[in-house]
């Protein structure tokens, strides 16, 4: 059974200095330039274990987004993501994970410093 998550982290530079974090987060990530110049993360390695997804946009408001499928079951997917968002906290970025089943119904929001009025076309609906 996979577990979907979506996220959106207001990160203005992109996530420029996360590298030093990266090896307390549950998934093997690393950094990458986006499309628009932003340091933005992606999966390390070949492992079949979940799917990630990130990119920026060049609004204003919303900055670095991105989702993906866990396949270890509900309990890996909020340990990774709660230590994705641990890392995040630590950056001082505001953000918003949610981890949805597979009948899209969100299971676990996991945020920091969130407002609503930050929300983009991602988390919409």
């Amino acid at each position: 059974m996979a577990n979907y998550y979506s996220m959106e982290i207001i990160a203005p530079d992109g996530l420029s200095g996360i590298e030093m974090y990266l090896e307390e987060c549950l998934f093997p990530l690393e950094t990458c330039l986006s499309d628009h110049g932003k340091t933005v993360l992606r999966k390390k390695g070949d492992g079949s274990d979940f799917w990630f997804s990130m990119g920026t946009s060049d609004s204003s408001e919303i900055k670095v987004s991105g989702g993906g499928e866990v396949f270890n079951g509900l309990e890996f997917a909020i340990d990774a993501l709660e230590s994705l968002s641990a890392i995040f906290v630590k950056m001082n970025f505001p953000h918003i994970i949610l981890i949805d089943d597979e009948g899209n119904y969100v299971v676990k929001e996991i945020k920091h410093d969130w407002r609503d009025e930050y929300r983009g076309p991602l988390l919409e609906g």
